[in-house]
């Protein structure tokens, strides 16, 4: 029923573990609920919970209500067990008025005439009447626990909940069934939120806590795209939209975003969509400023390898030399010098390399034997 007939009406309802909203305009008492829409919770905030709504009672699972046939079946029933029932002198119309006196106002001759009687106070302690529940604002005496036919409701000062087959016993929360789920909406902190658990035994540990939705606050198109209200949230669409319309691919004339680059595209430089890493552009890339040092280039620049060092001559031909740095593919080639003070009086001779065993190592000879005594400076390269 409404208290003002001339205001719309809401309420939320729990129906089987399920938080709906009904919905009606300003009429006439009794309310009949244009709209019962589930309500949709943070968990569950997909297109999936956008369903059609059913035509009939039993797509609401509505299973105790009588169909119009019913109805009418039990309307007739009634006048004749009314009829039927009545003595003679009362089983008409005109004799039921005869009876009420002619009084057309005969309900509000009762209703005065009781007003009369009933005049000694305002409260249920004035009648002596203790099994009542007396309306205080707030309710004292803790918690409340209301059980209704189909509908309960429960406010307090500092936190309110609503529950279906649960109850707060000021420890912890229980089931009535531990056979049925439980769930209950609680507010708190300026917050709405959905509690669900599943049947089991108590005490209940609730499953999920997710925020209740404000529909209201979806940002539209328009809001979503032009992304300057803070005040409202978008659904997964309206972020992808937003997305597509906003993120573009980065080139030297548009600003946008640009992916980072593997090192498979480094080196082939091919790639002209993403972007290359500090880490990436020294990728490969090493220098070692020594006596015995080396350049070695990333591959992106062709892995070429520069390296030098000072040794002493090879005194056999199976007494290698090896380079600083082997060369990861070959060496292309090197070239000898003599230190000028060498040992065995070559001041005024140049060494050579009389092989190149590998990419790893040579031998060389100051002046065309293998007999030692000699030290010199060369030069490497290869990839």
């Amino acid at each position: 029923m409404r208290h003002d007939v001339s205001r719309p009406a809401v309420c939320i309802a729990l129906e089987r573990g399920t938080l709906v909203v009904r919905k009606a305009a300003a009429g006439a008492n009794p309310i009949v609920w244009g709209v019962s829409d589930a309500v949709i919770d943070a968990s569950s905030l997909t297109f999936a919970a956008i369903r059609n709504k059913p035509t009939t009672l039993a797509g609401y699972n509505i299973l105790d209500a009588y169909t119009k046939a019913e109805v009418t079946t039990a309307i007739q029933a009634a006048i004749s067990g009314v009829i039927d029932g009545a003595p003679g002198a009362l089983d008409t119309i005109r004799e039921l008025a005869a009876a009420l006196g002619g009084d057309p106002n005969f309900a509000n001759t009762i209703i005065n005439g009781l007003a009369g009687k009933a005049n000694k106070g305002t409260t249920l302690e004035d009648y002596n009447i203790t099994n009542g529940v007396p309306i205080r604002n707030p309710l004292g005496g803790g918690s409340l626990d209301l059980h209704g036919g189909q509908f309960a409701f429960v406010t307090s000062v500092s936190e309110s909940s609503i529950g279906q087959n649960c109850y707060w016993n000021g420890t912890t929360w229980l089931r009535h069934d531990v056979a049925a789920p439980a769930v209950c909406i609680t507010v708190a902190s300026g917050r709405v939120v959905i509690r669900k658990a599943p049947a089991g035994a108590n005490p209940i540990a609730w499953v999920s806590s997710p925020e209740l939705v404000d529909i209201s606050m979806q940002a539209s198109v328009e809001e979503a795209e032009g992304g300057s209200n803070i005040a409202r949230w978008m659904n997964p669409f309206s972020v992808a939209r937003y997305v597509a319309k906003k993120v573009v691919q980065a080139t030297e004339y548009v600003a946008g975003i640009a992916g980072i680059a593997s090192i498979n595209q480094v080196n082939a430089g091919t790639d002209d969509t993403t972007m290359v890493t500090p880490k990436k552009l020294k990728w490969g890339f090493s220098f070692s400023p020594t006596q015995n040092g080396y350049f070695c280039f990333p591959s992106w620049l062709g892995g070429f390898l520069l390296q030098w060092g000072y040794v002493y001559e090879s005194q056999g031909a199976t007494d290698y030399r090896g380079f600083n740095v082997p060369f990861p593919s070959a060496c292309f080639g090197m070239v000898m010098s003599i230190e000028a003070a060498t040992q065995g009086g070559h001041a005024s001779g140049f060494g050579y390399v009389t092989q190149v065993i590998d990419r790893t190592k040579f031998i060389w000879s100051v002046g065309g034997s293998l007999s030692g005594g000699g030290y010199g400076y060369y030069w490497a390269w290869g990839s």
